[in-house]
């Protein structure tokens, strides 16, 4: 799910985490304007006069995604990252 102020998107892949770059045109989605339809009744997804913002919300969610994944790897992610920096140890004045 990611959210701005009015937008609202959610994205489900069935299966699990580390299959799911394989299932990528298996992705559903839900798309809400908070500030029209607070209670999310209106599911405008697949509307062509939304695709720009449910483009920008996708791409958003998914560096988000990215992002932490590279930070705090999944153990079913971590079989499949690639790590191409010398490995990292943490610094020795923080963590004794």
């Amino acid at each position: 799910m990611y959210r701005t102020h009015p937008w609202k998107l959610i994205l489900t892949i069935p299966g699990h985490l580390g299959e799911a770059f394989h299932r990528h045109d298996r992705i559903r989605g839900e798309l809400y304007n908070l500030a029209a339809d607070p209670l999310e009744m209106n599911n405008p997804c697949g509307a062509e006069e939304h695709a720009a913002v449910r483009e920008d919300l996708t791409r958003r969610l998914l560096m988000h995604v990215t992002c932490a994944l590279g930070r705090f790897p999944c153990a079913a992610a971590r079989t499949r990252l690639r790590v191409t920096a010398p490995p990292t140890r943490p610094d020795a004045s923080i963590w004794p």
